[in-house]
């Protein structure tokens, strides 16, 4: 985009760039927020030597002062020179005029002045998180057990349609935190870094310093200046209300024979070494994260204390956990009737041993009834699949 003043070929549609000038950073943009504070326009021409006076060239726009060269730099290519206007504040609205040598328009051009309203309408915010810190594990999410909950923090992601991020800077960038009767209870100023305002996309994070007391509903939500970006329900519920959200979704056996380790539903033969149970835990509650105490017994044949095989602590989300605490050699495999995943005095899940209990009979024609049995999704399994080979037959 050169143009030499002295030949009469047409000039480019558009030969200049444009920038603005704004919290000490100059910033390349075709449009031109309303609170920069200078305006930049150059452009690249092809000059003989009787056309390199700085001072022979002007912008000129209606209503306005002519705005005489800032500087023309000569370039290591030949004749070119590089030519640089700099308006000292930003004109209030958009703008159309003409760029002369001497007494001779050389070029129109124009300045796509964006309003407050125009700016504001392109920030949007995208991926809004909410994170929680619960022991020394963060994990995102939007429920969580009050008396575990250690800080909270959030993040999301700022975008700019039309401009850098600079643009935002006299507004107010904040996250809030609401409480159950929507008064705001703590109030976190964001503030972009160099690099972050130079773009048009940035990550923005926050922590708060105090956190949600008791139980209920709370709200975050981002701001900018007046205008709420987004927000976010928290909730927060009891330890009690948690461990009754507590399911088993699904069950297996852990079938080890040395360095061969398989997860199947059932044990068809007791070939393998090693056996034990594992169960996926999640709750039922939306977005949820909390610890958990779970121990995992084994009902036993011919006593009436299980015998505990692990006990741990648990970060439980809304996703699927999964609980193996180990394996008992085949022979004592043998002696299992079930394992029960415990959680305080509530069995939460069970995993039998056999997908389904049999009664025993003795020559008399007496039996002994099978000891308690829950269903499970093993012997779901199981039944479909003989209910469906007998309709197949």
């Amino acid at each position: 985009m050169a143009y030499d003043p002295n030949e009469s070929r047409s000039v480019p549609r558009d030969p200049f760039h444009r920038s603005y000038e704004k919290g000490g950073l100059i910033l390349q943009n075709s449009q031109i927020p309303w609170n920069a504070e200078a305006v930049q326009i150059e452009t690249l021409l092809n000059l003989p030597a009787n056309a390199r006076n700085r001072s022979d060239y002007r912008l000129e726009f209606p209503g306005f002062e002519p705005i005489v060269a800032e500087s023309l730099t000569a370039q290591p290519n030949g004749n070119f020179h590089r030519l640089n206007f700099r308006i000292p504040f930003c004109p209030p609205r958009s703008l159309v005029g003409q760029m002369c040598w001497g007494e001779m328009t050389l070029a129109p051009v124009s300045l796509d002045i964006l309003t407050e309203a125009e700016c504001a309408r392109g920030v949007s915010l995208a991926l809004p998180t909410i994170y929680v810190q619960l022991g020394n594990r963060v994990v995102a999410a939007q429920t969580v057990v009050a008396s575990q909950l250690r800080q909270l923090s959030v993040a999301a992601v700022l975008r700019s349609s039309f401009v850098q991020l600079a643009a935002l800077g006299e507004s107010s960038l904040a996250v809030e935190l609401v409480n159950q009767v929507g008064e705001v209870a703590e109030r976190v100023p964001v503030t972009l870094s160099a690099s972050q305002r130079r773009t048009r996309e940035a990550l923005i994070h926050a922590i708060f310093r105090r956190k949600p007391s008791g139980t209920g509903d709370w709200q975050v939500r981002w701001v900018l200046g007046e205008r709420i970006l987004d927000s976010l329900r928290l909730q927060t519920v009891t330890r009690t209300t948690f461990e009754r959200s507590l399911r088993v979704s699904d069950t297996r056996f852990v079938l080890c024979n040395g360095d061969d380790v398989r997860l199947e539903r059932e044990v068809q033969n007791r070939t393998a070494q090693r056996i034990g149970p594992c169960f996926v835990v999640s709750s039922e509650l939306a977005g949820v994260a909390g610890f958990a105490t779970l121990r995992v017994q084994a009902q036993v044949h011919g006593t009436h204390q299980p015998p505990v095989m692990d006990s741990s602590e648990l970060l439980i989300t809304d996703g699927r956990t999964v609980f193996a605490p180990g394996t008992c050699d085949a022979a004592d495999f043998a002696q299992i009737l079930a394992f029960e995943l415990v959680l305080g005095r509530r069995v939460v899940g069970t995993l039998p041993v056999s997908p389904f209990r049999e009664a025993r009979f003795n020559s008399e024609g007496g039996f002994t009834a099978p000891p308690n049995f829950r269903w499970n999704a093993t012997a779901q399994s199981a039944l479909d699949e003989r209910l469906n080979r007998l309709l197949d037959n």
